[in-house]
């Protein structure tokens, strides 16, 4: 599934994939051949949702320029860093103890892998999008430490804790 600058509406969008899991039950790939922005990507999250989709792999091929725009960490994070992050970004890798994120701004974070280091979201309006949690540590705004644990799905995590599963399975694997 290529998306060229998004010219694909999400109308468009979601009736491919619906026929693409219709057609041969195969799952999903999408590219883009650019930066999609936050919003997008969240809209792709939810078309995903609702069509049931496996999503096997998400490609961005080029790194956002302007200012604001999503940003996309490639390498592994070492162990030990505080990572501190503004506006929306996705990580394609786990985020494994004793690693500690501190986002600012309202995101959202997406964290192509199983989160179970540290963190801290600032802004209450925040959401963190992962594919796994094993133990992790999250704080939004002024809220308790929280630990979260959920294997095999992709969580949307919102300052109401309100979760929505999407239809990933726990082996597919994300990639960059």
């Amino acid at each position: 599934m290529d998306c060229r600058q998004w010219q694909d509406q999400a109308v468009e969008l979601e009736a491919k994939l619906r026929l693409l899991k219709t057609r041969d039950g195969h799952p999903a790939e999408v590219f883009f051949d650019s930066d999609p922005g936050a919003e997008r990507l969240k809209q792709l999250f939810e078309i995903l949702q609702a069509t049931g989709c496996v999503c096997r792999g998400l490609y961005i091929q080029k790194k956002p320029e302007v200012p604001g725009n999503l940003t996309v960490i490639r390498e592994p994070l070492r162990a030990g860093e505080l990572i501190q992050l503004e506006g929306a970004a996705v990580l394609l890798h786990d985020v494994r103890q004793p690693i500690q994120i501190e986002m600012r701004g309202s995101g959202p974070l997406i964290v192509l892998g199983t989160v179970a280091g540290q963190i801290r979201l600032l802004d209450p309006a925040c959401q963190l999008i992962a594919m796994g949690l094993d133990h992790a540590r999250v704080k939004i705004s002024d809220s308790d430490w929280q630990i979260l644990t959920n294997f095999a799905k992709v969580c949307v995590y919102y300052e109401n804790q309100r979760c929505i599963s999407l239809s990933l399975k726990e082996e597919e694997v994300w990639q960059g």
